[in-house]
């Protein structure tokens, strides 16, 4: 059998030869048994394959789609349906994600994107039913446009404490709150029962009559009534002198009856009259005697009559008087100007002269010699 020689070439870069043996550099082994695997669908864990070209363009095409979504567009004006810019593409198809964000609105009627594509210039029709504000978006799905409200959250926030409001409170109102607040009040019993009795207590303005006359006050009735039975002076007097003048009288009869019974007398028909006189007499005096001891000493007579006046007690219950009572003032107006103002408790009088009105045509008013000072001519014109 025919023998041939096989010459290998080594370039001893890739390739070596060792004795008979032709083989590969141990790097360029290394690197054929690091070339990784191809996997050819994503759910694999592996860390050291590789994906296929296929796996690269499903990628890519997520990675596009995804790339459109949530994409600002431009602002939105609704008063007039048109964007602020327009995109570079004309016409634009919109894509899901794509949305605006409203800069103009209208007092009237506000405009909404509309259809799946847009033309330049191209306003839109369709009518806002919704109430919009500046800083809402609209989105766009797919297939509709969406408003969706940007508004804020207001939170109201109290000033003071409430026991009634469920908004929250200042900071500082509650730490100014526990800051005054008292800890702990120790004489809280004592507190309520004082408060019990203020309010079962006699208050400022009641009736006198709601109290126990336990010092003996004497009302106005009684003071009426104590001088209505008083004796005058004049009538005590002349019964004194009365008195004296019977009492004369007694003694000079009975020395009479002791003369004529000495003389012997006794029997005689005028001094058993004499007697009788006597004993009318001595009834008289016992009479008197009583009334007497009923009167009344001038002097105290003199004291009660001259103590009707209420100023001339002691006032030790405090009695207000008239001296207390402020002098109000009360002013007298004429329409709207103010005419005079007086006190209500002043000794002298003083006599305001209001004006008069007086409508006349201002021929007349022309005519008049003289004009009261104290009255309002109203001028009319006269009709031709």
């Amino acid at each position: 059998m025919p023998r041939g020689r096989l010459i290998f070439d080594g370039d001893n870069v890739y390739t070596e030869k060792q004795k008979r043996i032709h083989k590969l550099t141990p790097e360029v082994e290394v690197k054929i048994d690091n070339i990784p695997g191809v996997v050819d669908d994503a759910t694999s864990i592996s860390t050291t394959d590789a994906l296929s070209a296929r796996m690269g363009k499903v990628l890519q095409d997520q990675i596009n789609e995804l790339k459109s979504m949530w994409r600002f567009l431009s602002t939105w004006d609704c008063v007039n349906g048109l964007p602020t810019t327009d995109p570079l593409d004309n016409p634009y198809d919109y894509r899901i994600g794509d949305y605006y964000i409203v800069s103009a609105v209208s007092q009237g009627t506000n405009y909404r994107p509309m259809w799946a594509t847009y033309i330049h210039w191209q306003a839109s029709t369709a009518v806002e039913t919704e109430t919009v504000k500046i800083n809402d978006w609209y989105l766009y799905d797919g297939t509709h446009w969406i408003l969706q409200s940007q508004s804020q959250v207001t939170i109201v926030i109290d000033s003071e404490l409430s026991t009634t409001s469920t908004n929250a409170v200042e900071n500082r109102v509650i730490t100014t709150a526990l800051n005054t607040k008292q800890n702990t009040i120790s004489d809280l019993a004592t507190i309520r029962a004082g408060a019990a009795a203020w309010a079962t207590a006699i208050q400022p303005w009641d009736n006198i009559s709601e109290l126990t006359n336990n010092i003996g006050f004497q009302t106005a009735w009684d003071v009426a009534n104590a001088v209505a039975w008083k004796a005058n002076t004049s009538d005590v007097n002349a019964l004194a002198w009365r008195v004296t003048a019977v009492e004369g009288t007694v003694a000079t009869q009975w020395q009479a009856i002791a003369d004529l019974q000495q003389s012997g007398w006794s029997t005689s028909q005028d001094v058993a009259d004499l007697k009788n006189d006597v004993a009318d007499i001595k009834g008289d005096i016992t009479d008197i005697n009583t009334a007497l001891a009923w009167k009344v000493d001038a002097s105290s007579l003199s004291t009660v009559a001259t103590s009707w006046n209420a100023s001339d007690l002691n006032n030790d219950a405090g009695f207000i008087t008239s001296a207390a009572i402020w002098d109000w003032q009360v002013a007298i107006k004429q329409w709207w100007f103010n005419k005079w103002a007086f006190t209500l408790n002043q000794s002298w009088a003083t006599t305001v002269e209001l004006e008069a009105t007086t409508v006349i045509s201002e021929t007349a008013y022309n005519q008049l010699q003289t004009k009261d000072p104290n009255t309002t001519y109203v001028i009319t014109k006269e009709v031709v």
